[in-house]
């Protein structure tokens, strides 16, 4: 769809995200998911069009702690692909990550608040 623009707080929200935005350290993130999980990014991906799946961030997971995430969906049905990503959500706070480490499901799916 198409953008709509943003005004006030909402777009001095928007701009301090983006200011937030650390190339490096994202860059870092994705290696090191890269090597725990055994799963490179593609070169021509962006790190939302590798981790939207949840199956990477599944298999992160189950690096961690092995079967934290019962069940991983390959399908490509979008309901499917945020199931996984819930899924891996749900890990996290078993692993004891603090709720405002956290991101949501609909956030990654949709690029939205990357920085989280």
């Amino acid at each position: 769809g198409e953008e709509l623009p943003v005004y006030g707080l909402d777009r001095e929200i928007a701009a301090a995200m983006a200011a937030k935005h650390d190339p490096k350290l994202e860059a870092e993130v994705c290696n090191w998911v890269s090597v725990v999980t055994g799963t490179p990014k593609p070169a021509d991906a962006s790190t939302q069009e590798w981790l939207k799946s949840g199956v990477v961030l599944c298999q992160l997971a189950n690096k961690l702690r092995p079967v934290v995430v019962k069940k991983v969906n390959t399908g490509k049905l979008a309901f499917v692909q945020m199931e996984n990503v819930s899924s891996f959500i749900a890990a996290c706070r078993e692993l004891g990550v603090g709720e405002s480490n956290l991101f949501s499901t609909v956030d990654l799916f949709e690029g939205k608040n990357m920085n989280q």
